[in-house]
């Protein structure tokens, strides 16, 4: 028979019949579980992804994508060189000196926290990062003696502009024994770049004040920072930087020093895109409950298109090609609500966050069409799947068995 004739006796299964009020409505609901799915899935994804955009676009405004290092020593010296190197390269859009470690700052109220302290030029920081753009109140620091701290590490400590903090950084040994190497500081500024973590940890000050306290040699940095076109795919430009180098420095990127909070972030969208499936999943039961019900219900036209000369893999295309239908009908309506919602709440807001918890003013949305194809080719291929069984018990029906108590 004709695929055309299939396709019609599929869709008319699918409709509405006097008497089969039930048989319609698990109908229905097998197709709203796909659509549910599809969409929430959608939805879940995007705002995931939302919130990663952020926070890979606030990271990359407080680091710099790729941090060139000596691979023996644990600072550089002599890097004039490597700057008229790096200037020579066409892929290096800036470069600016760092020393980064850890200390401990103490306040006029006796409060100390540890922190990470980064000594900056600030010339040349803006060309790496997004830090100094970040300053809410006061300047960068400049002079020796001179800290910036985060807004969240001021509101914590009870620091301002104008108070005298110690920084100590590490224990170095004297004629006379152990003492902690310290220096004080006075507080010039302070940034929000969005991130607890930075804004609560993280102190700059000047380079020359780094070196002292880090007891570095006068031209000593830690790292030499370098900016690149696009700082997503910072793993192949370390691997040409290297490469332009001569391996002679070790390249690290941003990537790699974030490499476990990246792979948290990778297995929760995995872990919360399987648990949602689920959802489709039991829509796909739906589809086998009502379509082995719809087998019991049509036993006597199976029978009679079988005697017709319907062979049975005609009859089980019948079952089969309604999964399809149910699998496009739920995957399209349910893909053009979710993009809809999504482009809803992106365009207007309608889901405030509080600023100060998530430095947002709204929830972030990213659809992403990679993931909008995997969802519907996962929702599309379940709804095929599961009419399989019934579509295998329809074709076994023999056609005296269905019309021996007609």
């Amino acid at each position: 028979m004709s695929k055309s004739l299939i396709f019609f006796l599929s869709k008319g299964y699918l409709k509405h019949h006097k008497g089969e009020a039930f048989l319609s409505f698990m109908s229905v609901l097998s197709i709203l579980g796909v659509i549910i799915g599809v969409m929430v899935l959608i939805i879940v994804t995007s705002v995931m992804g939302g919130f990663e955009r952020e926070l890979k676009s606030k990271m990359l405004g407080a680091h710099s994508p790729l941090m060139i290092h000596d691979h023996f020593e644990d600072h550089l010296t002599d890097y004039e060189g490597l700057q008229e190197k790096l200037d020579r390269l066409e892929y290096v859009t800036g470069w600016a000196p760092s020393i980064e470690g850890f200390g401990l700052i103490q306040t006029p109220y006796q409060q100390n926290t540890g922190i990470l302290i980064k000594g900056i030029d600030p010339e040349k920081e803006p060309e790496v990062t997004d830090v100094l753009d970040n300053i809410v109140q006061g300047r960068a620091p400049e002079q020796p003696n001179e800290i910036m701290v985060g807004e969240m590490m001021a509101r914590e400590l009870g620091l301002f502009p104008g108070q005298e903090t110690i920084i100590v950084t590490q224990v170095i040994q004297t004629p006379s024994g152990y003492r902690p190497k310290f220096g004080r500081a006075n507080v010039v500024g302070l940034f929000r770049t969005g991130m607890y973590s930075y804004d609560s940890q993280y102190a700059f000050i000047s380079l020359d004040f780094a070196r002292d306290l880090f007891l570095l040699p006068e031209d000593g940095i830690k790292s030499l920072n370098v900016h690149i076109p696009d700082p997503y795919h910072a793993p192949r430009y370390a691997e040409q930087l290297s490469d332009d180098l001569q391996g002679a420095y070790f390249i690290q990127s941003w990537h790699e020093v974030n490499q476990e909070l990246f792979a948290a972030i990778q297995l929760e969208k995995r872990v919360m895109f399987l648990i949602l499936s689920l959802i489709i999943l039991v829509g796909a039961f739906n589809i086998i409950s009502s379509q082995y019900m719809l087998v019991k219900q049509k036993t006597k036209e199976i029978g009679i298109l079988n005697a017709m000369g319907m062979t049975s893999r005609e009859i089980s295309r019948i079952f089969i090609y309604q999964g399809i239908i149910i699998g496009l009908l739920g995957s399209l309506v349910g893909t053009t609500l979710g993009i809809a919602a999504c482009l809803i709440v992106d365009r207007y807001e309608l889901i405030p966050l509080p600023g100060y918890v998530y430095d947002l003013s709204s929830l972030p949305v990213a659809v992403s069409l990679t993931t909008v194809i995997v969802i519907n080719v996962l929702a599309f291929s379940l709804s095929i799947l599961a009419t399989l069984y019934p579509a295998y018990r329809a074709s076994k029906l023999h056609p005296v068995e269905c019309l021996k108590y007609e």
